[in-house]
């Protein structure tokens, strides 16, 4: 027999039930007594280890790709959080697999609050009705199949950048995710922004362009002037859309409300969530004017 301090259940089994049974369900109580306890009943992520949330990920089958997109290197809180928000979700997600649901999830879980998946079903039609130059835009699908799907990421000053490497991350984590046979077609990235002027209706009227501006300021802007303006009472929202065929720069980091015909600008904002221009990325954006009060 072991030391009283080290005594087992077994130990402690009487004679006429240590047999082979016996044996084993007094294993089985000594382990489960040595399980972290956040294991056992992991009922609050908050206070959860990060080793437990991996754990529980793992569970979940989320602890792949997924979670590996869920790092944020540069802000520790935020990498904390976004497992968090992963774990707390992921018995929901693996629920509704497969479905267009699932993809605006992930896609929200990257750090795209409002991403909005458009396929046969959801594929707007019609967008403006008063503008500067040309008709309104319209959505055309290109969908060859019926499963084949774009996905709308709206981009504030607070959101996450749409690169090179953030967009083919998405691609990937959006086919793991999506129903079966469907095709990403592309994304609609669009910049949502907002400003406060004492006059909507006069400032938009004196919008002629909106200017796109790369990263690297060595590279010249590109000017959209197929622009259309809708009215929401006294408000205004200035909006654009540019197809991949007529990017003429490599990303969009800052934005300009252009006079075109006197060459000068009625507002920029600097150092926006990049978007990446690419064969499969549409460019789009609204720049709301709201009265100022």
């Amino acid at each position: 027999m072991n030391d009283l301090g080290q005594l087992t259940t077994e130990d402690l089994l009487p004679p006429s039930v240590k047999d082979l049974r016996g044996r084993a369900f007094a294993a089985a109580i000594d382990g489960s007594a040595a399980l972290d306890p956040y294991l056992a009943c992991p009922a609050d992520t908050k206070t959860a280890p990060l080793q437990v949330l991996w754990e529980l990920a793992r569970q979940a089958g989320v602890a792949g790709p997924l979670w590996q997109a869920m790092n944020d290197e540069d802000d520790e809180d935020r990498d904390r959080a976004n497992k968090e928000a992963l774990v707390n979700s992921a018995v929901l997600l693996q629920r509704r697999r497969g479905t267009r649901w699932a993809v605006e999830q992930v896609m929200r879980l990257l750090g795209y609050s409002d991403a909005y998946v458009l396929d046969r079903t959801r594929l707007v039609i019609h967008d403006g009705t008063e503008h500067h130059s040309g008709p309104p835009p319209y959505y055309e699908s290109g969908f060859d199949h019926f499963g084949d799907y774009l996905i709308r990421l709206f981009i504030d000053e607070q959101s996450r950048s749409f690169g090179v490497a953030d967009r083919q991350q998405a691609a990937t984590l959006a086919a793991a995710w999506a129903p079966l046979h469907s095709g990403l077609q592309g994304f609609h990235a669009r910049h949502v922004l907002i400003s406060y002027v004492q006059d909507p209706a006069g400032t938009a009227s004196e919008i002629a362009a909106i200017e796109l501006r790369p990263s690297d300021p060595a590279r010249p802007a590109q000017v959209i002037e197929s622009i259309w303006i809708t009215n929401q009472g006294p408000n205004r929202t200035i909006n654009w859309r540019l197809n991949p065929a007529q990017a003429t720069v490599p990303d969009v980091k800052h934005l300009a409300l252009v006079r075109l015909g006197r060459l000068s600008t009625v507002e920029t904002r600097e150092n926006l969530p990049i978007i990446a221009m690419d064969t499969a990325v549409t460019y789009e954006g609204t720049w709301t004017l709201l009265e100022a009060r």
